[in-house]
């Protein structure tokens, strides 16, 4: 026999036969030998051994349970009929639970700490055979009645009141599903610290054992972050940023740093202290607010703070497709203009360097061409040249109109020009002879003038002019010197004068060039690097930086800011926009 089942009938008889009837604890076909007994207070007497074949037993009965809802750790108390009163085993769904008595018609079973279901049915098994509960047991969820602060920032200590809560390794506290961090624990209280991947501005704070939660009513708001101090108000892109403040999230990829437009997260965060790299990107304006997104709110400086990098990233030209280019440029007021010319039309707009904003104003009515030449007289732009063209056309800047003026008197291949005192002044740039005029606005004639002749005519070129103060300037090609030769043209003595030449860099195509603050800045075309400039005062050109050469880009200067833009670089289309501003 390999198990032993005792089965006791109580109650007292006096004399007669006695017999019991064993439903439960039996194996089918299981050979079992059975002694009978009596047990007096002084005398027990044992009957023969009968042996027997088992045809097996009815299969046990749960008839309650109690409690039907209980915590992990509780002892449940279960009862029914044809319970071993050996072995017998308890589950809680698919969980065994630990038995500690058992007999006939009674279990006690301890509630295991494993990860369950809510609620469950029990089952017992006892040598073959089984019974499910017909209730559910329930587990016990922990039960969240308060919590205090209701309001906080990441990092805060938030002390939780209510019940049940399971101080083991399965206890966890999460603000909208992000784990917080517990530093102490009890049955009805725990204090944790809101955590920083929560970063929402309102959270549902929820307390859970072996994955059974209970979570609050009331939501935990975040408190927004504000920015009270910056550790300097003069930057440059790239350098680091402090920023002071409340409420910033201590996880750095949690804050995003707004510059104007351009975006970034800090390398380094606290709840109290951010870490911050001045990105590069566009800028709108020099003087750039500085703000902080977190936790789905954000907050914006009082103080601004000033980009002082002397080349300012402003963007790109109007895109017209890689087939486009720069016919002409000027500037005037507050506000720089220019032509882009592409599939066979010129379009015309104004830039604001305010807003940093581009406005279509139309189309030039004139012939289709590129490398225009434009100068200013009053409220009017003059504009023409270039191709063969001989069209010159009046732009009405204050109302945006156009009208065409006399015709210049030979077909030409490209021009600069010059206004000086009202009139304007044309040189053609590759012409040797009949390539100096002037342009009498009142009398809307062109006056032919000597020639300007430089020294060697041999593939020289002019190409560049521009006015300063009374007098117009030239720079010119001398050819196989490789100089570029610096004229001055004095119109109340019809005379030229030779300046000091530019420093043996030779001009290829139409370059940019600017005056700020009574110097001349000179940009370097393709097959040069250096951006140089002229001291007026002392007749001399010094290499102010290395810069990436262009060549027909626009350029305009408003106040003491120049724009920069457009053209290309060996034979490579250019869209970019830049702002050059030496005293930022």
């Amino acid at each position: 026999m390999t198990r032993s089942e005792k089965i006791s009938r109580y109650g007292a008889r006096s004399a007669g036969v006695f017999s019991f009837r064993s439903e439960s604890a039996l194996i089918k076909d299981q050979e079992y030998f059975v002694k009978a007994f009596v047990r007096t207070e002084n005398l027990t007497v044992v009957g023969t051994t009968v042996r027997f074949h088992s045809k097996g037993s009815l299969p046990p009965e749960i008839s309650a349970f109690d409690p039907t809802i209980a915590n992990w750790g509780d002892t449940l108390t279960l009862k029914g009929e044809r319970f071993s009163a050996r072995e017998n085993q308890v589950f809680l769904g698919e969980i065994e639970g630990e038995v500690v008595s058992q007999s006939d018609s009674l279990l006690k079973v301890v509630v295991p700490f494993e990860k369950n279901e809510e609620r469950v049915k029990l089952m017992v098994k006892t040598i073959g055979q089984e019974a499910i509960s017909r209730d559910d047991f329930i587990y016990r969820k922990p039960v969240v009645d308060a919590f205090d602060p209701g309001h906080g920032a990441f990092g805060d200590t938030i002390t939780i009141s209510g019940s049940h809560f399971l101080n083991t390794e399965s206890l966890k506290v999460t603000f909208n599903g992000q784990e917080a961090k517990i530093l102490e624990a009890s049955w009805q209280k725990l204090r944790v610290q809101a955590p920083g991947e929560a970063n929402q501005k309102n959270l549902q704070l929820c307390v859970s054992a072996n994955g059974l939660a209970g979570c609050s009513q009331d939501l935990f708001i975040v408190d927004p972050p504000v920015i009270e101090r910056l550790s300097q108000q003069e930057v440059k892109i790239g350098e680091n940023l402090v920023i002071d403040g409340r409420g910033f999230n201590p996880l750095p990829n949690n804050n995003v740093v707004l510059f104007g437009q351009q975006s970034i997260t800090p390398w380094n965060a606290s709840s109290s202290r951010l870490e911050v790299g001045i990105p590069d990107g566009v800028y709108d304006s020099r003087d750039v607010t500085v703000g902080l997104q977190t936790a789905e709110q954000e907050h914006i400086f009082g103080s601004r703070i000033r980009i002082m990098n002397i080349w300012l990233n402003k963007g790109s030209i109007p895109d017209h497709g890689i087939f486009s280019g720069v016919a002409f440029s000027f500037s005037h007021g507050q506000y720089g203009f220019c032509g882009i010319a592409s599939d066979n039309q010129i379009t015309t707009y104004r830039y604001n360097p305010a807003a940093n904003r581009w406005l279509k104003t139309g189309t030039f009515p004139g012939t289709f061409r590129f490398e225009m030449t434009a100068f200013v007289i009053g409220d009017d732009a003059y504009v023409g040249g270039f191709n063969g063209t001989q069209d010159f056309w009046k732009y009405d800047i204050l109302n945006n109109t156009w009208e065409q003026v006399a015709d210049f008197p030979l077909p030409n291949m490209g021009m600069t020009s010059f206004a000086v005192n009202g009139n304007g002044y044309v040189v053609c740039t590759v012409s040797k002879s009949s390539n100096f005029w002037e342009y009498d606005v009142e009398a809307d004639s062109w006056v032919k003038l000597s020639d300007f002749v430089q020294k060697d005519r041999f593939q020289g070129s002019v190409d560049l002019g521009f006015s300063y103060g009374s007098k117009g300037y030239l720079l010119a090609s001398s050819g196989p010197s490789k100089a570029d030769e610096f004229w001055e043209y004095d119109p109340s003595i019809r005379r030229w004068k030779q300046l000091a030449s530019q420093m043996n860099l030779q001009t290829y195509g139409k370059r940019s060039f600017f005056i700020i603050k009574n110097e001349f800045y000179l940009m370097p075309d393709s097959y040069n690097e250096y951006l140089c400039k002229y001291n007026f005062s002392d007749n001399k050109w010094f290499i102010v930086s290395r810069v990436e050469g262009r060549e027909d880009g626009l350029c305009f200067t408003v106040e003491d800011a120049t724009y920069i833009g457009g053209g290309h670089n060996y034979g490579k289309a250019l869209k970019d926009f830049w702002e050059y501003n030496p005293h930022p």
